[in-house]
């Protein structure tokens, strides 16, 4: 019993997703873009926790010579520089979040409206015979 409802289920999927598959793979794209920008506003995030707290900028496991150039730089200017860079990153990325929902949104509205005209359709041109003899309900 459990495998007919699988196998019903994907050939239902399978009609419902019919001719999508590009906008499909574009939109898995669109969202394994976003989860990197989230990855990367994370770490930056962590970054500017690990400069507010300590006053030391030296990162572990890097040598001297990775972290010479911030020793140019005072601490104050760095705080401001990753502020400003943190507060960049994620304005862009809840943009990016934005279009990703606004496509997702409209490619669920278009393809009800497909899945909508297409039974429709195919309400419309059945014969008046078979319709007379179902109940209104499995319609």
């Amino acid at each position: 019993m459990q495998k007919k409802v699988s196998l019903s289920s994907f050939k239902a999927l399978q009609i419902v997703l019919r001719g999508s598959g590009r906008e499909l793979f574009y939109l898995s794209i669109l969202l394994t873009t976003s989860s990197f920008f989230e990855l990367i506003s994370v770490s930056l995030l962590g970054s500017y926790t690990l400069l507010v707290l300590t006053s030391n900028v030296q990162v572990p496991g890097l040598s001297v010579d990775a972290t010479s150039f911030l020793k140019d730089y005072s601490l104050t200017h760095l705080i401001l520089g990753t502020s400003a860079l943190v507060l960049l990153t994620y304005i862009f990325k809840n943009y990016f979040s934005l279009q990703v929902q606004k496509r997702l949104i409209s490619f669920s509205f278009s393809r009800q409206r497909e899945i909508i005209l297409r039974l429709l359709k195919l309400y419309q041109n059945m014969p008046y015979e078979k319709l007379r003899q179902k109940n209104t309900s499995s319609l």
